[in-house]
């Protein structure tokens, strides 16, 4: 049976290895200064970064939002800087290890949302390779491996 390698792996000084190419780890970088745009400058496909707690309460969803969004936007900026300041380093600590978590969930969530997958249907087909939306389903699916990797080292400390 073919294994992938760990991306991801615990040390026992506390901190981890990120065993991501670099150049990888370079893309993600960009990706996460790209969402940085988006996320400051309020775009479409953002809605799932900053949920809606009362989407049938219009009045007490905008007094939510008017109290937490701004915390929201800046853990997510938190999350991309910590991304973009360590992505070429092969040892992180646990705090940059989960923003790295947060930043790339944060990138999963706004591709699913411009894709159309749903929560219900999270396991979706990348379509046919001529298929222009085919690079964004595989980035898609690319992002939760790495998010698993991540959520897996993570837990091996528990």
């Amino acid at each position: 049976m073919f294994r992938r390698p760990r991306l991801v792996r615990p040390r026992p000084d506390g901190r981890y290895d990120l065993k991501i190419d670099v150049e990888q780890r370079r893309f993600l970088a960009r990706l996460a200064g790209e969402l940085r745009d988006l996320v400051t400058d309020d775009e479409p496909g953002t809605e799932r970064l900053f949920p809606s707690p009362y989407p049938d309460d219009p009045e007490r969803d905008a007094g939510w939002h008017a109290v937490v969004r701004h915390e929201l936007v800046e853990a997510h900026l938190a999350a991309i800087t910590t991304v973009e300041r360590t992505a070429e380093l092969s040892v992180i600590d646990e705090g940059e290890l989960a923003q790295w978590m947060t930043a790339i969930n944060a990138l999963r969530l706004v591709l699913a949302e411009r894709l159309g997958i749903d929560d219900e249907h999270d396991d979706v087909d990348p379509g046919q390779p001529d298929d222009p939306r085919a690079p964004a389903f595989n980035l898609y699916h690319h992002l939760g491996f790495v998010l698993d990797e991540i959520v897996r080292a993570r837990s091996e400390r528990l």
